[in-house]
């Protein structure tokens, strides 16, 4: 998949505490100020990217590798 369309998926890694009823996040808030529990794609260290073939690949396809290979 792209990493537009993964950033589309929920991350099933996304950890949310709340403390004293205050929740924080190992990720980041959004514009709105809520918590982003998407896929980020390439900026994660378990993203990885196919091989491309420069003659049909316009844009890079990859995968989440902790969910294993595609």
């Amino acid at each position: 998949m792209t990493e537009d369309e993964a950033k589309t998926k929920w991350c099933p890694f996304v950890r949310i505490v709340s403390v004293n009823h205050v929740l924080e996040a190992i990720r980041f808030m959004d514009e709105d100020n809520e918590i982003n529990t998407a896929c980020i794609a390439s900026e994660c260290m378990a993203w990885r990217f196919l091989p491309c073939d420069p003659d049909t690949d316009d844009v890079p396809h990859g995968y989440c590798g902790l969910a294993g290979k595609p």
